[in-house]
């Protein structure tokens, strides 16, 4: 006999979150155990520990060797998640891993359709954002100077910027009408770009990036994990676009502009 997953139906939305919730303490124990080695960057703990607050997930961290990480996960990379079903590594797998354990969140994408363009954006932060801030993180050597390599990287950061302002013109997300977990990625390398390569003034020269920016940052665990975060002349709400006139509507008003000008 077949022994799979029951399938409530019929619930209503509270019944339903009730469910997603109780299963998810179900799949996770107590507290899942996150493993870290000094490999683990300071900015990727933080987005890890604001995913599992949002999805409620108590989440224990310890501080490892870098040999003693790769006894549980030979392949391991800075850290290592201990959940039920094994030792999950890596921190874009870990961070889905967390938003699966609350799918009624929508933390990895409120629906199917948002899903890909979730992971679509995850991936434009590690490549266009986070490869150029690991430059900028590595210790300061007689053959490295972090000075160099900020001016170095600081207008491909921009450009990367630039592309998410314009695609944050008419959204208040980046995936979807939910945060997600992508939003979590870029807000936390944002803060860290800005006043390491990114000055003030160049996000406010971005306004759907201040406003996306600052709408993560005031969020209440946002700012238990990165602290207050303010800008000097933050932008003002967005405005609703005014949709341009119709072929028809344009010659009414055309005609009745003649009109008044003949009544004249």
């Amino acid at each position: 006999m077949f022994k799979g997953p029951v399938v409530a139906t019929g619930l209503t939305e509270a019944s339903q979150a009730a469910a997603a919730a109780s299963a998810a303490g179900r799949r996770a124990g107590s507290s899942l155990r996150l493993y870290l080695a000094p490999s683990c960057l300071e900015y990727q703990w933080k987005r890890m520990a604001i995913i599992a607050n949002l999805a409620q997930i108590p989440l224990e961290t310890f501080k490892v060797t870098e040999e003693e990480l790769s006894t549980l996960v030979a392949h391991a990379r800075g850290c290592v998640l201990q959940t039920k079903e094994g030792y999950l590594t890596q921190t874009k797998a870990i961070a889905r891993y967390l938003a699966g354990l609350r799918p009624d969140l929508g933390l990895a994408g409120a629906s199917e359709a948002d899903e890909p363009f979730v992971d679509q954006w995850m991936e434009f932060c590690w490549y266009e954002l986070e490869v150029l801030l690991g430059a900028l993180l590595l210790p300061s050597t007689a053959e490295f100077d972090p000075k160099a390599v900020a001016q170095a990287v600081s207008t491909d950061i921009i450009k990367a910027l630039q592309v998410l302002d314009a695609h944050l013109a008419d959204k208040t997300f980046v995936a979807g009408s939910r945060l997600s977990i992508a939003d979590v990625h870029l807000a936390v390398v944002t803060s860290e770009l800005l006043g390491r390569v990114v000055k003030e003034e160049e996000l406010l020269a971005l306004p759907h990036l201040a406003r996306w920016f600052l709408t993560c940052a005031n969020h209440p665990i946002f700012k238990a994990v990165l602290g207050s975060v303010s800008l000097k002349s933050a932008p003002g709400p967005k405005k609703a676009a005014t949709a341009p006139p119709t072929k028809a509507a344009a010659g009414g008003a055309a005609a009745g502009g003649a009109a008044a000008g003949g009544a004249a």
